[in-house]
């Protein structure tokens, strides 16, 4: 019989844990001797894959086939990467790193590993669950179950021997590519889970890339030239990453670092602090922030109801996340478990408690049952609200109808009844199950369609079916539906999700219904060097024809135009005269620089739609209170600087409620215009001359409910 363990399948670490013969969980060492491994692979010509660190000294050297960060994907339908001219998917990846991980480990022990526990970021939806389960079936695993990684953590905890019970505990989960927070009861018994949030674009690559900008900033202050004349090459960029990363670790133990850098046909020898290091990177520790705070809202609860905090992932090992949660809470973070090891010390606890589960349960074996070191009983919670498509009650659009609210216990099973008009010869529903709490439907993750057959009707044509979801601790969901008139199960089948389901932007009878939004448009225009000349002028006239197109409606609008900084114009307003006026103004004067370093997204999410600070990271919640639709239209004609971050913005400002229309000409990137925009029909790369009439018709369309497809190359 093989070795059933814990794994840790982390973003930028992987682990795997096993129980030994007295009942400890044990790490199982890599090659290298190490208990964690590089989630890193290598591509080579010849056909073979590296993993590990093997893999991760051809990233440091800058060879272009290396993959890494793909779990930041997991699930995603739309991500592909090529590497050895091949094409894979982010499941393709994290299967044949698995099975790297665990053949290495199984040589290690000396035991086939043939069962294990998996962890998964607390805030995956279901999506990315079930790719993981399927990432340990492709790489010859059974998999017992999924664990969020905080609880694994909680299990962890309970192996120093410190009395955690009866505390409220936060976890702080920050790994290298995404970030976890939970609020858990701990108790002799039991870690119950509270509520979990995260951000799935926030983690230790994030400080990497940050500090990555500054040393070569750095680097051009000590050359004495300006940021724009140095253009690294990709190759360049990842080796100095890879520097970047080795200086944060460094600066953990260290007050001042010297680096050698290299980019651009340039080299220079730069000097860091652990502060410069800590100003750079101090506006995504406040991004944890507003997640935190979120999360503890809406469990109406406060930094004084937590009695201590639990540091886990490497990426806390960084001074100022110690010190930041020492200010925030008043007491120093909790200690004696290992921020690398705990998540698959934990999941190895949990694995074999499922297995000692069953046998109770089943009559069991005759063997002795293992006394496990941190054995509690787990109570998690639902990261992810689960509604489904309906009608709102005044039938003037479509809304999520939240079946099973976010922070129920696990597994749920919850019922919601719906009115439908049924015809004589009966009816269907088609059930498209939504995971997330925005109201507005495409503001979530469509999971599933099913299909409900057989409703009969009901007296004068009322009938009510009985809608049920069950949520399973592996994030299985199960729907089923009844219709009790006739105290009748109804066939559900599942069906395919159609590709284009912006007809639930418009009104349920909208061919009879003329609807008229209200947007809050703002539009940014990118006036960096190459829109000199023809292309600004273009995109003045564009924006007076947008005008034009919207000062008849209820909108308003405002400008924005970047280059290396943003700089608002206009705030939104429905005074089109002024508008029309000042966007006669925009040229590129050079106001805002040159080049295509800043990020108009994050601009106008934080600091345009109701000047919110940064606190209030989930400002469109309570936004959406008035009647405005908040929407960005972004014109620009070449690649930006801050790519990345502009898409982890816009997803941000999209997930919260926003809508984002990018439209590009000349050399702009076509992916990065699709990865900002809400939806692939409102992104475009066009010809120049056609700006005018895209843009009118962006205002017409948004404005009148119509679904907006724009045409481009």
């Amino acid at each position: 019989m093989g070795l059933r363990v814990g794994i840790d399948l982390g973003t930028t670490y992987s682990g795997v844990a096993y129980i030994d013969s007295v009942g400890m969980p044990r790490m199982i060492k890599n090659s290298f001797g190490d208990t964690v491994t590089p989630s890193v692979l290598c591509f080579k010509a010849d056909g073979s894959v590296l993993h590990g660190e093997d893999a991760k000294n051809e990233q440091e050297s800058g060879n272009p086939n290396v993959a890494s960060f793909y779990k930041r994907s997991m699930g995603s339908e739309t991500f592909m990467a090529v590497y050895a001219g091949k094409t894979y998917t982010p499941t393709d990846l994290s299967s044949i790193f698995l099975r790297k991980l665990v053949a290495e480990a199984s040589e290690s022990i000396g035991q086939p590993i043939t069962e294990a526990v998996i962890t998964v970021p607390a805030y995956f939806a279901a999506r990315e669950r079930q790719a993981t389960i399927e990432v340990g079936e492709r790489a010859g695993l059974k998999v017992l179950g999924l664990l969020s990684e905080p609880s694994a953590a909680a299990y962890a905890y309970g192996l120093n021997g410190s009395n955690a019970n009866g505390k409220t505990i936060m976890i702080y989960d920050l790994g290298g590519g995404t970030f976890d927070v939970t609020i858990a009861r701990i108790t002799e018994d039991e870690v119950k889970v509270l509520g979990c949030d995260g951000d799935h674009q926030l983690g230790g690559k994030d400080w990497d890339d940050a500090l990555a900008r500054h040393l070569l900033r750095a680097m051009c202050d000590e050359l004495g030239i300006e940021y724009e004349e140095i253009n690294p090459t990709l190759s360049e960029m990842n080796a100095l990453i890879v520097q970047a990363e080795n200086a944060k670790r460094q600066l953990s133990t260290r007050n001042e670092i010297k680096l050698k850098l290299s980019a651009g046909g340039y080299t220079a020898s730069v000097s860091i602090t652990r502060n410069d290091f800590e100003a750079a990177t101090e506006h995504l520790l406040r991004k944890s922030t507003s997640v935190i705070e979120h999360l503890l809202e809406e469990l109406g609860l406060s930094w004084y109801n937590i009695d201590g905090s639990l540091l886990v992932g490497g990426s806390t090992r960084m001074p100022c996340v110690r010190s930041y949660l020492r200010n925030a809470t008043g007491k120093e973070p909790l200690s004696g478990i290992n921020a690398d090891e705990a998540v698959a010390l934990g999941a190895a606890i949990h694995a074999n408690m499922i297995v000692q589960s069953k046998k109770t349960l089943g009559g069991g074996s005759s063997a002795p049952k293992l006394t496990l070191m941190g054995a509690r009983k787990l109570s998690d919670s639902i990261a992810h609200a689960m509604g489904m498509i309906a009608e709102s009650d005044d039938r003037s659009r479509y809304v999520n109808s939240i079946i099973i609210p976010k922070h129920t216990p696990i597994p749920a099973r919850m019922t919601r009844s719906y009115k439908l008009r049924v015809p004589k010869t009966g009816g269907i529903l088609e059930a498209y199950v939504l995971q997330g709490s925005n109201q507005r439907v495409l503001n979530n993750t469509v999971y599933a369609k099913y299909v409900v057959e057989g409703i009969e009707r009901e007296g004068q044509g009322d009938s009510i079916v009985e809608v049920t979801y069950a949520y399973t601790e592996n994030a299985t969901i199960e729907v089923t539906a009844k219709q009790p008139f006739f105290n009748r199960d109804l066939v559900v089948r599942k069906d395919q999700v159609e590709s284009d389901l912006s007809r639930f932007d418009r009104a349920p009878e909208a061919l009879e219904v003329e609807v008229t939004e209200a947007y809050r448009f703002m539009v940014a225009i990118d006036v960096s060097g190459s829109m000199s000349g023809n292309p600004i002028r273009e995109a003045r006239s564009a924006l007076v024809d947008f005008l034009k197109s919207v000062e008849e409606t209820e909108s308003q609008v405002g400008i924005m135009v970047f280059a290396d900084e943003c700089k608002i114009i206009a705030e939104p307003t429905d005074d089109f005269r002024r508008l029309k006026s000042l966007g006669k103004t925009i040229s590129d004067n050079g106001d805002v620089g040159y080049g295509t370093s800043a990020n108009p997204i994050e601009e106008w999410r934080r600091g345009v739609i109701g000047k919110q600070s940064i606190a209030d990271f989930f400002f469109f919640k309570k936004k959406r209170e008035c009647d405005y639709h908040d929407c960005l239209i972004v014109l620009t004609d070449g690649e930006w600087f801050a790519q990345n971050e502009a898409i982890r913005s816009a997803k941000a400002a999209i997930n919260g409620g926003a809508e984002i229309i990018a439209i590009g000409f000349g050399s702009a990137d076509r992916y990065f215009l699709s990865q900002i925009a809400s939806s692939d029909d409102y992104s475009a790369l066009i010809d120049l001359s056609s700006l005018r009439e895209t843009f009118s018709t962006i205002g017409r369309t948004m404005t009148t409910g119509g679904g907006l497809t724009l045409k481009g190359k």
